[in-house]
């Protein structure tokens, strides 16, 4: 394997786990997205 190769493969497992992570973040931030939505007309009522 070139070391061009390895630096890919590297970059592209770097990136994998940013978006990985990312979507985890975004997951949960839509769920307390959703609770506040929830909770909002409970306050109005």
């Amino acid at each position: 394997m070139s070391a061009v190769d390895e630096e890919i493969r590297r970059l592209l497992t770097i990136k994998w786990l940013a978006r990985s992570k990312k979507v985890k973040e975004t997951s949960e931030e839509r769920s307390g997205a959703y609770q506040d939505i929830r909770e909002e007309p409970n306050e109005r009522s």
